[in-house]
């Protein structure tokens, strides 16, 4: 063959041969680097252990293009091309993870979580390289394996919402570089290691929802650079450790739903930047923990219900978090007046102060709270006997976000007021159920046309239903039992399209339902 003698064709005739070569080495050909067949035997027999694959998400992995095209796979950038990430995610996936991606050694990155995968976790002890191991919301059962603890550059570890067992390895600490660790939604027993607290690095320690007993053990409050540890939902017992009141970045802390006792470690007051503080569902007792009240600059929702607290709340606990959003400490046993205070602390969206023992007028400061959400004062001894206790009610007119307003079991009485219909065009819920109410209901309650659930029972009530009921089309639950509602029931009911509960036993109503 003569090849041309002109130089510029001669060097274009090389690129065209060096382009050629590329193009067949890395993207189209079936021909793989000897270095590289591991990766792709790897592949294969990952991709046979799948069951199930509805959505077709494998159906690239052929001999017909180079692995590093297969969907879900990525590839180191130079030669010899090897698997660097493997994310399969939310594929709906079935099958069992083969144990032979454990030897793909370049790889950094392995995501299939939110499939169906069922079996064990795969033996990855090889894979030293590997940062991050997502094999969370599957199906995943037996126990974590030791072996994961030599996955030396470990960063991120969440094998959350499986079926695990066991325990948790505390040779974990081994992982120097674990950033994230969850392992929440599983039936992982034993105690919390207290090997975990030498894990330098970590910001995120999520072991909510297993079976974990035991203490919170104190040396997790060497972690320094933790932001959010996640204990609730477990079976935890003892006090809270005055440790934690050491850590310096936290700014989430749940402890909610243990068996804790004790009082609230006064040490939590520490934590400066603390933006939620979750510790219902347990025994915590003793009174209100003045020292969250230092937490004024960053303290966002504080969260105390269902425990055994008690006494009255300080006075004036609403100037002290003007950054609070939410408040839930129903189920306690907190008594006196309700601190009018709370309507300083303009930022709540959220006040839950139900099942309590509180008494005196509910304060008409609530009415400066307009991102107000949510009201829930029921079960308590609050009152309102006179026209003017009910000035909280026109106040709230001004919270034009509320949602959910509860005041059942207090002691309101007299007549509601026709000021009523002036709350919140978008109010979904009004409970008044079991309290001393009299007098008929105002017509402008039909103005509250957002409504889907409506309890008047157990009241005193009396007179006519008129056609107002009518205007509430959203209605899908209707409380009026255990009243002296008189006369026929209006046909505009037929106008609740939507009601599925219905309850007006025990009145005086008259004539046929319409």
């Amino acid at each position: 063959m003569r090849y041309p003698e002109e130089p510029g064709m001669l060097l274009l005739l090389a690129l065209l041969l060096l382009c050629n070569n590329g193009v067949g080495d890395v993207e189209g050909s079936t021909i793989h680097e000897n270095s590289s067949i591991v990766d792709l035997h790897a592949l294969l027999d990952f991709k046979q252990g799948i069951t199930d694959d509805p959505q077709g998400a494998l159906s690239s992995w052929s001999n017909n293009t180079h692995f590093c095209r297969w969907r879900g796979v990525n590839c180191t950038t130079t030669p010899p091309r090897r698997v660097s990430w493997l994310v399969l995610t939310g594929l709906d996936l079935a099958g069992q993870i083969t144990s032979s991606l454990g030897n793909m050694t370049f790889l950094r990155s392995l995501d299939l979580s939110s499939n169906n995968l069922v079996g064990p976790i795969p033996i990855l002890g090889h894979l030293q390289q590997l940062e991050t191991l997502y094999l969370y919301d599957n199906h995943l059962h037996g126990t974590i394996p030791d072996s994961i603890t030599n996955c030396s550059s470990l960063a991120n570890l969440d094998l959350s919402i499986n079926s695990l067992v066991g325990v948790i390895p505390p040779k974990l600490d081994f992982l120097s570089h674990l950033f994230y660790l969850n392992l929440s939604g599983n039936s992982i027993a034993g105690p919390i290691p207290p090997e975990l607290g030498f894990l330098s690095n970590l910001s995120v320690l999520d072991l909510s929802e297993n079976l974990l007993v035991g203490e919170i053990h104190p040396k997790l409050g060497l972690l320094s650079d933790l932001i959010l540890l996640d204990l609730s939902t477990n079976l935890l017992v003892d006090r809270i450790p005055p440790s934690l009141g050491f850590l310096p970045n936290l700014e989430y802390l749940y402890l909610r739903s243990n068996q804790l006792e004790g009082s609230i470690p006064d040490e939590l007051g520490q934590l400066q930047v603390l933006k939620e503080l979750i510790l219902g569902s347990n025994k915590l007792s003793g009174k209100f923990p003045h020292a969250i009240l230092n937490l004024s600059a960053s303290l966002q929702y504080l969260g105390l219900e269902f425990n055994m607290l008690g006494k009255a709340l300080p006075p004036k606990i609403g100037d002290f978090l003007p950054n609070l959003i939410q408040l839930s400490m129903s189920g306690n046993m907190f008594e006196g007046c309700i601190p009018a205070s709370l309507g300083n602390a303009t930022g709540l969206e959220v006040i839950d102060l139900s099942n309590n023992s509180f008494i005196g007028k509910i304060p008409a400061s609530f009415g400066m709270l307009s991102k107000l959400v949510i009201l829930n004062l029921e079960h308590n001894q609050l009152e309102a006997r006179e026209s003017t206790d009910w000035e909280f009610l026109d106040e709230l007119r001004n919270c034009q976000s509320l949602n959910v307003l509860s005041l059942s079991y207090n002691q309101l009485h007299g007549h509601i007021p026709q000021f009523v219909g002036n709350l919140s065009p978008s109010l979904d819920t009004l409970l008044l159920y079991g309290n001393s109410l009299s007098g008929q209901v105002p017509q402008s309650i039909g103005n509250l046309s957002a409504l889907t659930k409506l309890a008047l029972g157990k009241n005193y009530l009396s007179g006519k239903i008129e056609g107002w009921i009518g205007n509430l089309k959203s209605l899908q639950s209707l409380n009026l039992e255990s009243n002296s509602f008189t006369g026929p029931i209006p046909s505009s009911i037929g106008n609740l399209t939507y009601l599925t509960y219905l309850y007006m036993r025990e009145n005086r109503f008259e004539g046929l339902i319409p």
